[in-house]
């Protein structure tokens, strides 16, 4: 009857350690993947500013095609071989 009875014990406890190990874990990976997701979202944002920004310039590099072809000329070359 004892040795049930440890044996009992000892299996409830070797059950509630896993099942408090497989919570931590299942806690663990959500705030991950909150973080995760909030990186995306911010990556998202920068992503989307920078595009607007280079929409810009190629706009404006299109005007002064338009306006100034020698200086959209000296631009486009000076962009394309002297920033790198």
């Amino acid at each position: 009857m004892k040795r049930n009875t440890v044996l009992l014990i000892i299996g409830v406890a070797i059950l509630l350690f896993w099942a408090i190990t497989t919570r931590n874990m299942a806690v663990n990976q959500k705030q991950k993947v909150e973080q995760l997701q909030a990186q995306v979202d911010s990556l998202q944002s920068e992503n989307f500013i920078l595009q607007t920004q280079l929409g810009r310039y190629e706009l404006t590099l299109e005007y002064l095609e338009k306006e100034n072809p020698k200086a959209a000329l000296q631009a486009s070359n000076y962009m394309n071989h002297e920033t790198e």
